[in-house]
Order: structure tokens, then sequence, then C-alpha cells
């Protein structure tokens, strides 16, 4: 998923969680609350594990011949 579709993604998530709380709708809010923050979760483990791949491949390909 790119940086722009979690975005759109996050604004729906809380165009959800904005509207069950105006309809007192307090459990549904706390799953929607918790399914977003895993979301969230997940999308910033995945972008933190690419861009560690990215950079040890550049350290390996960069390292100076012994």
């Amino acid at each position: 998923m790119t940086d722009m579709e979690r975005a759109r993604l996050a604004i729906k998530e809380h165009r959800e969680i904005y509207k069950a709380i105006l309809e007192r709708n307090g459990d549904l809010a706390e799953e929607l609350t918790i399914r977003h923050v895993e979301n969230a979760k997940q999308s910033t483990l995945h972008r933190l594990d690419v861009h560690t791949r990215e950079k040890e491949k550049t350290e390996k390909t960069n390292k100076p011949q012994e």
C-alpha cells in the first residue's frame, strides 16, 4: 500500500470512528479505533521493513572490496 493509499484509508477510518461517536455507539467506536490503530501499526512496520531492506542492500552494494 502506498503512503497515499494509507492516508486515504486513514481518513476513511477517522470518518467511520467519528460517525460512531456521533451516533453514541461506543462499542463500534472502540472497535473501529482498535482496527485503525492496528492498520496504522502494520503499515508503519511494513514501511520500516522496506526501508531497512533497501538500506542493507545499499550498504552491501557500496561496501569496499577487501
